[in-house]
């Protein structure tokens, strides 16, 4: 299955909501998505044990990537 990302006006979301749901399309609204505790747990524990020499500045990381 694909997923999309679409943007909608704030004044027509409802109607937009409603009228995927009404053609059977699963949706997902971005303000009632929660990201799990476990998840949350493991970026709390990658933060505590973060040492800031490992750190790169990002200008010279992206260089290292292929965009197509």
């Amino acid at each position: 299955m694909k997923e999309v990302t679409i943007k909608v006006p704030e004044e027509q979301f409802r109607f937009f909501m409603e009228l995927l749901q009404q053609l059977g399309l699963e949706t997902s609204d971005e303000e009632t998505f929660e990201v799990p505790e476990v998840h949350k747990d493991i970026v709390r524990n990658r933060l505590k044990n973060l040492k800031v020499d490992n750190l790169k500045d990002w200008d010279e990381v992206k260089e290292k990537f292929t965009f197509r």
